[in-house]
């Protein structure tokens, strides 16, 4: 039935302690305690308070430095290996071969080549990150609570609770979480996930963008098309009944009825100057706009107007 493993007993047949449970449990065979047995260590996962970088990655300097200091001098033999998480988030493995050298010399270590069999496995059954964002375009200055929540699959199977992750560089036991976000000024959040297991590794990137709001109305021909003319609409309400959260100066408006009225799209100035505004027959309207710039709660715009007043129903215009 192969080897099996058995409680421990000293020379009278009686079980001995103090003792891990390693040191109690013996090869049937051999006569050796498990805990001679034992000569792979991953570092990361059993001494992650001793590592670089925040406790969780490794070089082989310090993985020598640590074994050093929890084994005993029987297990500190030729065939010990340390693995662990290197700052690049790359796992390595390296053994003990002594060649005369004393167990925290490292002359005396070599690093074991898994890349072929990494790569192997990679390509056959790769590993794969999820991450989930609950809302992805904001609005400056509105508080928003965002829910994160990621996963990791390997083989068709979620592995998240026995594998490595990290968000944003930062070691987490959790598979979700719940940010609350407040920006002043537009701005775009990334967040990145990462997580390895058995060897692999994955990364997703994904980004919120907050924004200032977007407005787009109809607009007397009184109002004319200077600046302080729009920015007045605007403040007064006019063109607030369609304001809209944009990522672009892409927008869509259909369903326009004007009544000897303009037209007129107002949307931060970061998105840069249109180049196209078309109708539902891709007929360019672009010369028929006079374009002006307009501060609405101290934020540069740019104010598209329709020139001359008309009178239409059912309009569509498309800005990018």
């Amino acid at each position: 039935m192969g080897s099996r493993f058995k409680v421990q007993l000293d020379t009278e047949g009686n079980d001995y302690f103090p003792a891990t449970l390693t040191d109690a449990v013996g090869h049937e065979q051999t006569k050796t305690s498990l805990t001679k047995l034992l000569k792979t260590y991953d570092l990361s996962t059993i001494w992650p308070t001793e590592g670089l970088q925040g406790g969780v990655f490794y070089d082989i300097t310090q993985a020598i430095a640590v074994l050093n200091e929890h084994l005993t001098e029987e297990q500190k033999i030729p065939g010990v290996r340390a693995q662990f998480l290197n700052t690049g988030s790359r796992l390595e493995e390296w053994q003990y071969f002594g060649n005369n050298f004393n167990f925290t010399n490292e002359l005396g270590w070599g690093q074991v080549d898994s890349s072929v069999l990494n790569e192997l496995g990679a390509a056959v059954f790769p590993l794969s990150v999820t991450l989930n964002i609950s809302k992805t375009l904001l609005q400056t200055g509105n508080v928003y609570d965002v829910n994160l929540s990621w996963a990791v699959f390997r083989k068709g199977i979620n592995v998240s609770v026995n594998a490595m992750k990290y968000l944003n560089d930062v070691m987490t036991l959790k598979v979700e979480e719940t940010v609350r976000i407040q920006e002043p000024s537009a701005t775009t959040l990334s967040y990145k996930f990462m997580a390895s297991y058995q060897g692999l590794s994955d990364t997703v990137t994904k980004t919120i963008k907050v924004v200032d709001p977007s407005y787009s109305g109809k607009l007397e021909p009184t109002d004319g098309t200077d600046t302080v003319a729009i920015g007045n609409a605007i403040y007064a309400g006019k063109l607030n009944q369609t304001s809209s959260l944009l990522s672009s100066r892409s927008y869509t408006w259909s369903g326009i009825n004007l009544n000897n009225q303009k037209s007129c799209f107002v949307y931060p100035a970061a998105f840069g100057k249109l180049s196209n505004i078309r109708d539902a027959n891709n007929f360019e309207y672009l010369g028929s706009y006079t374009q002006t710039d307009v501060v609405v709660n101290g934020v540069q715009y740019y104010a598209y107007t329709l020139t001359d007043p008309v009178t239409i129903t059912g309009f569509k215009q498309t800005f990018s």
